[in-house]
């Protein structure tokens, strides 16, 4: 393949000492998910990082390089622990996102991470989140991207059955539904951990792994869909 440089800048209206990550664009803007907290709010700390937990924040974008203070999205959707890494659909009237689960914890006494959608009022406002019929008390169930076509979702999950970690899953919306999750298979899981995946306007999945031999810690990666014989696609 052919080697292309890429320059990198820093996004100074949107980024701040806390974990700024996983943008996505809404609207005239971004929503993005940050451990900033949400200013003079009392909140507890993650023990796991010493930081806030996370929230969504959206920004509008003013010129190509320029947006305005980030703030949270209003309405039911920032609670008391981690909330963050959306995409949207229904002309950005639903939000699929990730929450710490509310209402249980494992056999070992863990709060997990499941799915979650929810849908805006005319005014903007988030209404209370409903979670998705995948999830489960004993695994988790995170990073949620939606396809161009609005009905199949792909995202990170170590529930069992997998390659090791968290591995790379796909549900289809039918007939008012969301199917079983199938895994992406070896060609895009490894024995690592495969995270915050983002299926691109031209159906390429990029995301994160540590499960393969790379420069170190996660790295970024992409995968196409190839046809075979007989009109099927595989990873």
């Amino acid at each position: 393949r052919q080697r292309r440089n890429v320059v990198l800048y820093n996004q100074k209206d949107l980024n701040t000492a806390h974990l700024d990550f996983s943008p996505i664009p809404y609207k005239e803007g971004v929503v993005f998910t940050s451990t900033r907290g949400r200013g003079g709010l009392a909140v507890d700390l993650d023990h796991w990082t010493n930081d806030n937990f996370s929230d969504l924040f959206y920004a509008q974008r003013i010129s190509d390089s320029l947006f305005s203070k980030p703030t949270p999205l209003h309405g039911e959707i920032n609670a008391r622990f981690h909330d963050g890494v959306a995409c949207f659909t229904g002309g950005d009237r639903r939000m699929i996102f990730t929450r710490n689960n509310y209402d249980g914890q494992s056999k070992e006494g863990l709060i997990d991470l499941k799915i979650y959608q929810a849908f805006t009022s005319d005014e903007g406002y988030w209404q209370e989140a409903e979670e998705l019929p995948f999830n489960s008390d004993e695994f988790t169930t995170c990073h949620p991207t939606l396809a161009r076509n609005g009905r199949t979702l792909y995202f990170a999950s170590n529930r069992p059955g997998g390659f090791g970690g968290l591995d790379i899953y796909t549900s289809e919306f039918i007939g008012g539904m969301w199917s079983e999750p199938v895994n992406l298979g070896s060609v895009v899981n490894g024995s690592g951990n495969e995270l915050f995946p983002f299926i691109a306007a031209d159906g390429q999945l990029y995301y994160a792994s540590n499960g393969f031999k790379g420069l170190g810690g996660l790295d970024i990666y992409v995968a196409s869909k190839q046809k075979e014989d007989g009109g099927a696609s595989r990873w």
